[in-house]
């Protein structure tokens, strides 16, 4: 017997997800969807797009240290 087909979460919703504006209820979803075991495809969209949200605004995100600013000696 195969396990029924797998209902991923919409590109809004993680969108939503990864900009923190989801509810309680639909956050624990996503969580709960990300955390199956076949659920690598929805990990993959949101590591590519906090990838590409990375390069979009660097400064947006505290572990981006590849280019410190002029000025500030390390």
């Amino acid at each position: 017997m195969t396990a029924p087909e797998m209902m991923h979460p919409s590109e809004e919703t993680l969108a939503a997800f990864m900009e923190g504006r989801l509810e309680h209820v639909a956050r624990k979803q996503v969580l709960q969807h990300l955390d199956m075991e076949d659920c690598g495809e929805c990990r993959d969209v949101l590591l590519l797009a906090a990838e590409a949200d990375a390069v979009e605004d660097p400064s947006q995100h505290e572990n981006v240290t590849e280019h410190p600013p002029p000025n500030v000696m390390p």
